[in-house]
């Protein structure tokens, strides 16, 4: 059953060429971003360009992280199957096996039947000019969702049956499947906002974001015993054009310490149909958020106002998010967060990271990520502000 491991791990890693879109102080706070984050973080919300302190005039900042969710112990089970499949194989070869020593195998390959695993990974780059008149960021970043089920064949009790009696390896002409499907949104722009000041209480600030939108499908449904990693991309489709994200902030209160945002990501609607037919809509993503913010300490709320389309395994999802950041003086922060999805496709997660800034010049960021279920997630942040 070497080929079921192998079919996992290898459809599992399609999701890891594409990056997890938010950055490690964002992912933090639970990944609350609109209205509590500056230019750095504008990828997340246009308007954010020309949000900066009087000492910013430029910043890059390059990220990379992982997020799985084995709710079902799908890969533990794997590697149960695995080890026994490998002492009944041991067995046929040496000519020791005997009826009824498949059972212990039939029942944990039975077992997995329905088991789901769901993964996101990859990696992103911010290249920030901060202005009030005129801000600017250059972007790329992407977001993936991916996920692996197995079905499984009941007629492979007696084909497993018939392989020990003739001699035979134990994933021979099995029937069970591997299936995996996902998606992959990779996007390339730049960033563009100006500051409005003095509007009624406080000031306003608009953003948009023009960008290249490139959407991957990938749909991979094959007996285990037929599996062939040359035929994986085969199983993928990709779509690309323009489109555009929408934001706005508004600060108010005696030194701008508050702020109201929204965001509306993927103005124009768009559709890609997968291998097997399934089509994945890609709607206007909207958010709404406010936060308080003063030199040492942050606070954000927000939510998706709408909610983002499955595909295939992947659940759809809308989230809420809650986070908090403690500043000593801009050269080390502390933060922790809140995750939670109100499609109840995914895991609540509990988020803390630490970031180091000396001189608010380079900053480096990690973030951990907790959800029960076997949901574990990291996220690493290098960037060069000044």
């Amino acid at each position: 059953m070497k080929k079921l491991a192998l079919a996992v791990a290898v459809m599992t890693s399609a999701a890891s060429v594409t990056a997890y879109a938010s950055d490690a102080r964002t992912m933090a706070m639970g990944g609350a971003s609109i209205a509590s984050s500056d230019f750095r973080s504008s990828a997340s919300n246009p308007a954010l360009s020309s949000i900066y302190g009087m000492t910013d005039d430029f910043s890059i900042q390059l990220s990379g992280g992982l997020e799985a969710s084995d709710r079902d112990q799908m890969l533990d089970a794997i590697d149960d199957l695995q080890d026994a499949i490998d002492t009944l194989d041991q067995r046929i070869n040496d000519g020791s096996a005997v009826p009824g020593d498949e059972q212990d195998v039939l029942d944990r390959l039975a077992a997995l039947d329905g088991r789901t695993v769901d993964i996101g990974a990859g990696a992103g780059v911010t290249v920030a000019l901060p202005s009030s008149a005129f801000g600017a960021s250059l972007f790329v970043r992407s977001d993936a969702r991916f996920g692996v089920d197995f079905d499984y064949d009941s007629n492979d009790s007696t084909q497993i049956q018939t392989n020990l009696i003739a001699g035979d390896p134990v994933d021979t002409n099995l029937n069970s499947r591997v299936r995996g499907s996902g998606y992959g949104m990779t996007e390339a722009g730049i960033a563009i906002s100006h500051t409005f000041t003095n509007v009624g209480p406080g000031d306003l600030s608009v953003g948009v974001s023009p960008k290249y939108l490139r959407i991957d499908l990938f749909n991979k449904d094959q007996r285990i015993s037929d599996f062939e990693t040359s035929e994986v991309n085969d199983s993928l489709v990709e779509d690309s054009g323009f489109n555009a994200d929408l934001g706005a902030l508004y600060a108010f209160g005696e030194n701008r310490q508050y702020s109201v945002a929204a965001r509306v990501k993927n103005v124009v609607p768009v559709e890609v149909t997968g291998t097997t037919g399934d089509v994945f809509e890609v709607d206007p993503l909207a958010t709404v958020g406010f936060s308080y913010n003063s030199s040492w300490f942050t606070s954000t709320v927000e939510a998706d106002v709408t909610e983002m389309n499955g595909y295939g395994n992947v659940a759809p999802s809308q989230y809420a998010r809650a986070g908090i950041e403690l500043n000593a003086a801009n050269w080390a922060q502390v933060r922790v967060g809140y995750r939670h999805d109100i499609s109840d496709g995914r895991e609540d997660v509990i988020t803390a990271g630490l970031g180091i800034s000396p001189f608010d010049v380079l900053n480096v960021d990690v973030t951990g990520i907790y959800g029960e279920n076997d949901t574990y997630g990291a996220v690493v942040q290098v960037g060069l502000s000044f």
